[in-house]
């Protein structure tokens, strides 16, 4: 990382930026060109590791490119907003960038603790009982195996 001064090293607090970022954009190969896709996510962060878990339907791209290649990048960040300074204009926010491997969520129990978790993260508690989309939904896990944060906060 370049601006070492920006650069976040504890990860409990790497964790809480993911935590408060409302979107995940996950970054797959295949077919000669990058693609990425902005989607709603749940996480678990415990013993230094990263799990996230996302949601697909049943076939489309992401399906697609991960089947064939599981590495993957995600990035969320928080906007803080532009803030004036001496020199012109800076971008004030905090962000994550990881790197892991996905792989479809097979075990019915983890399908619904993962959706749940992503319930959770957007406010909306325990997955409901009656879930009518679960059969229609495929669960995405991502073991992050590498993860840095960064920020650039306002100044008062």
């Amino acid at each position: 990382m370049r601006r070492k001064d920006r650069e976040i090293t504890d990860f409990d607090e790497i964790a809480d930026v993911l935590a408060r970022c409302d979107v995940l954009h996950i970054a797959m190969n295949g077919d000669g060109c990058p693609y990425i896709a902005a989607t709603n996510f749940g996480m678990e962060a415990k013993d230094g590791r990263v799990t996230l878990y996302i949601h697909s339907a049943k076939e489309g791209e992401k399906l697609a490119r991960i089947e064939k290649d599981n590495r993957v990048c995600v990035q969320a960040e928080i906007d803080l907003g532009t803030q004036r300074t001496p020199g012109g204009i800076t971008n004030r926010y905090e962000s994550i960038v990881g790197r892991g491997a996905a792989s479809i969520v097979e075990d019915e129990d983890e399908r619904v603790h993962s959706l749940t978790l992503i319930n959770r993260h957007y406010g909306y508690g325990d997955l409901p009982g009656d879930c009518k989309s679960l059969p229609a939904t495929v669960v995405i896990r991502i073991d992050v195996q590498e993860i840095t944060g960064k920020r650039n906060l306002p100044v008062t």
